[in-house]
């Protein structure tokens, strides 16, 4: 019983965004413990690109399209708070302004990612993790709490089940 009560004070929200060309974009979050344990997942169906939007909100338009439009439908189902979120789209980080809790950026290792100067980062195993710089106190627990779950497995692993959850979902959509 106390195990799983600590466990579930910890728990990390691992969201991302999928293009498929024929449909569009889905959005998929998956609450973990810190053994990597679903606690919560939600997906989105696809969106097709509005071409008024796409033109209107310009080069904005993605970060608009992954944040209004898929990352607040998810989070707004969710009944988990995680402790901080972590994607692998740099178009969610705007999320920061959004949440209460802290978005964390683990770029994939095959998509390239400029350092950017208003971002704080640190060190997990071989991979950097990226974080709003203006919360740089807490750079330590998110280490912490990251470090936690990729114990158990590796950590952008969550962000492999989402995608493979999504494309199920679109498989037996269709």
């Amino acid at each position: 019983m106390i195990q799983s009560t600590l466990q579930s004070e910890s728990r990390l929200g691992f969201i991302t965004v999928v293009e498929t060309p024929e449909i569009g974009f889905s959005g998929g979050l998956l609450i973990v413990n810190t053994l990597g344990r679903p606690i919560e997942f939600h997906c989105t169906a696809a969106l097709k690109v509005n071409r008024a939007q796409k033109i209107l909100y310009g080069r904005t338009y993605q970060s608009f399209l992954f944040c209004d439009q898929i990352a607040a439908s998810l989070i707004e189902n969710t009944h988990s708070q995680p402790k901080a979120y972590v994607t692998d789209c740099v178009d969610l980080m705007p999320l920061t302004e959004a949440v209460d809790a802290p978005v964390l950026l683990l770029p994939s290792d095959s998509a390239p990612f400029t350092q950017r100067t208003d971002l704080g980062h640190f060190q997990l195993n071989n991979r950097r993790l990226w974080f709003d710089s203006f919360r740089r106190e807490q750079a330590e627990p998110l280490r912490s709490l990251c470090k936690t779950l990729s114990d158990t497995l590796p950590i952008d692993e969550p962000l492999d089940r989402i995608r493979e959850a999504i494309s199920e979902a679109q498989a037996v959509a269709r």
